[in-house]
């Protein structure tokens, strides 16, 4: 099956300084509304990357609060950097997917081999329409794992 993945940080990314950061609870209703734009335009699925991975129910707090594409999975704890994480999701996903397409949303750059498919957002602003924008345009470049 062929799939286009949205891996997802949450702090920086949907939410920011007017909303509560650090609770999952208060995100921003406009970063939200990028995030399903994105998906919506390209038919991707989410992979949660964010440390709020580890949290249960991460999947339904997420759809509750207004996100409309499908979750998919988190990236594994590694204790290792985002990029590393990402990575070794793939690594063992592409096993069952044909991933065509990969965007990182996050606040950080600590993505290694995969920066180019990064859309580094501001953390005071979060995803802009700019970012949702960038991100589309990443989704809509063949992507090609070769396993770095």
């Amino acid at each position: 099956m062929e799939i286009r993945v949205v891996f997802l940080d949450i702090d920086g990314v949907l939410n920011n300084p007017n909303t509560r950061r650090g609770s999952i609870l208060s995100l921003d209703p406009v970063c939200i509304a990028n995030l399903n734009r994105i998906t919506r335009e390209t038919g991707a699925r989410i992979v949660v990357s964010s440390t709020w991975r580890r949290f249960d129910g991460i999947n339904d707090i997420l759809g509750h609060r207004g996100i409309i594409a499908e979750i998919i999975g988190i990236t594994p704890d590694l204790d290792r950097d985002r990029g590393s994480e990402i990575a070794e999701w793939l690594r063992y996903s592409t096993r069952f997917f044909d991933v065509s397409g990969v965007v990182i949303l996050d606040d950080d750059n600590d993505m290694g081999r995969l920066s180019d498919h990064l859309v580094q957002t501001d953390p005071v602003i979060g995803l802009s329409d700019a970012d949702a924008d960038r991100a589309v345009q990443i989704l809509s470049t063949q992507f090609l794992w070769t396993g770095y």
